[in-house]
């Protein structure tokens, strides 16, 4: 029982001592942190107040951006696959007002198979080339939110399916954060 209580006691004194510390340690930098707020003491009995706030503003542009990956047995036949499929989504946002439409490439590599040499008292495996693989993003920018769900449809006709991100944008994001 004594044993108990001791190892209570000093489990108890730990916890103490290190909150001690580190109040110290922030009396000592002359700044201390209350619920997100950073208050610092100037020598010169100047109070400095930080604070990080957040703003919920409403975007003026957003930019789609999905990832195309064909597979083919030439590096002209990929090359051709992927370039079909992302025209055929880029001829479908022709029409369309406050379009922006950009193809970068990620990847270009080729793919290997194996191959097996039986002999008599082993296996040996070889890597064989079996063709490439052609990895691109799509990036398209749209001033209307609403627009994502048709944007999604296009791509999807087109058999691109992997939507990686949607990015916000504010033009003016100075005067955003004066109003802050």
């Amino acid at each position: 029982m004594k044993k108990i209580l001791v190892i209570f006691t000093l489990f108890f004194s730990i916890g103490n001592v290190f909150g001690q510390a580190n109040g110290n340690l922030n009396y000592q930098n002359g700044s201390q942190m209350i619920k997100g707020i950073n208050l610092r003491f100037n020598p010169n009995d100047k109070l400095i107040l930080s604070v990080k706030g957040l703003s919920n503003v409403k975007a003026d542009s957003y930019v789609a951006i999905f990832n195309v990956s064909q597979v083919g047995k030439t590096a002209i036949e990929v090359n051709d696959l992927l370039n079909a499929r992302t025209t055929k989504v880029e001829t479908a946002l022709k029409g369309k007002t406050d379009i922006n439409f950009y193809v970068d490439m990620l990847s270009f590599v080729p793919i290997y198979d194996f191959e097996v040499d039986k002999k008599i008292f082993s296996k040996t495996y070889n890597e064989v080339p079996k063709g490439f693989e052609l990895k691109k993003n799509i990036h398209i920018e749209y001033k209307n939110p609403a627009f994502l769900d048709e944007l999604i449809g296009i791509c999807a006709k087109s058999e691109i399916y992997n939507l990686v991100k949607v990015d916000y944008f504010v033009q003016d994001i100075e005067a955003e954060k004066k109003k802050l």
